[in-house]
């Protein structure tokens, strides 16, 4: 949120308020246009949305910290799996099982921006990060339980 924010800001003091938002996302298909009120709106929801977004990178992070690895490891080993997620979700060969890739629910932030936004698309994809994170949640802490403490 504050990233988000103090880039509104930044980029407000610099070149000024006024005109309105233009989103543009090629891998989903979709340019629109706004005005600066219903723009800042739509800003906003999505950098909630984006927060929510990222609790499946934090989620994947935690869940590889819980392992008996160094931390600059489980943090290599986290977004080298999010960068690979990406790129198999972008590649088209995995369009039939885009639906087991954590980025393609991860992406679901961008739609707020859409004409008519999917709220049942977005609360289907929501539900299921929350499931995913859950999981990676209880499974690292099973695994770190499972830890002998001298080790």
């Amino acid at each position: 949120q504050f990233i988000s924010w103090s880039a509104l800001l930044l980029g407000t003091l610099l070149r000024g308020w006024g005109g309105g938002l233009f989103a543009f996302a090629p891998e989903q298909e979709f340019m629109a246009f706004y005005d600066s009120t219903e723009g800042l709106q739509r800003y906003a929801m999505s950098t909630l949305g984006l927060s929510l977004s990222m609790m499946g990178a934090a989620s994947m992070a935690f869940f590889f910290s819980c392992w008996r690895i160094k931390p600059s490891a489980a943090t290599i080993t986290a977004l080298s799996y999010l960068f690979m997620d990406m790129v198999l979700r972008e590649g088209h060969f995995m369009d039939n099982y885009k639906h087991l890739l954590l980025t393609e629910y991860m992406a679901t932030w961008s739609m707020v921006y859409f004409e008519e936004i999917p709220w049942v698309k977005i609360l289907r994809n929501y539900s299921m990060l929350a499931g995913m994170c859950i999981t990676l949640f209880v499974v690292g802490a099973a695994v770190f339980e499972s830890r002998d403490v001298k080790s």
